[in-house]
């Protein structure tokens, strides 16, 4: 199934890139780079699996027994036709493997909108704060700045705050968003960085 394939290859690259990165780059202060290297990894995963390189070869067909020859097709086409045909199978199985992810990535996209329209915003610079005393980690989305202020100290909240402005502003939420629409192998397993636990609270 040429599908399958594709999807095998594509995931391949992918896990070549994130080797690298790991070993590499995940140490690394320099964000950017790291960002237009996953970032060129995605989209090189879709377009390599599509690259082929074929090759010619002639071979002088072999002297057979036409007559003999025939008589053995029906028997043999009966054998193909009664083998099962796993590619399908898989294929199947992996449609609805996609579609249980896609249905949790859209119940988490409905309690993220349920959460940020709940609680009252506070528009500073550009960004939109939103308080809530529900027990989950600050997290933002887009110019959206979630935080608990209950459950930091001062000195500590204000570093958080000062590192989710600049996920906001340099919109990590399209890097992540990108992301889960392109992991079809694995499914989307959070919305947002440190999300997964807030949303599990909603």
């Amino acid at each position: 199934m040429d599908v399958l394939i594709y999807i095998g290859k594509a995931a391949v690259i992918l896990s070549l890139f994130y080797v690298v990165y790991a070993t590499l780059l995940k140490s690394d202060t320099h964000f950017t780079t790291n960002r237009l290297f996953l970032g060129s990894g995605l989209l090189l995963s879709f377009i390599l699996p599509f690259i082929q390189f074929d090759k010619t070869i002639t071979i002088p067909a072999p002297n057979m027994n036409i007559a003999a020859y025939s008589e053995e097709i029906p028997s043999q086409v009966a054998t193909a036709s009664q083998q099962i045909d796993w590619w399908n199978i898989a294929l199947i199985m992996y449609t609805l493997v996609t579609a249980i992810f896609l249905i949790r990535f859209a119940k988490q996209c409905y309690s993220l909108s349920l959460l940020l329209k709940k609680h009252p915003i506070t528009i500073k610079n550009g960004f939109k704060f939103i308080e809530t005393h529900e027990k989950l980690l600050p997290f933002s989305f887009f110019n959206y700045i979630v935080y608990n202020p209950a459950l930091h100290q001062t000195k500590e909240l204000t570093m958080i705050l000062k590192h989710e402005k600049v996920h906001a502003h340099q919109r990590h939420s399209i890097d992540i968003l990108l992301a889960i629409c392109l992991r079809p192998f694995n499914g989307p397993t959070r919305l947002l960085g440190c999300t997964k636990k807030a949303l599990k609270k909603i």
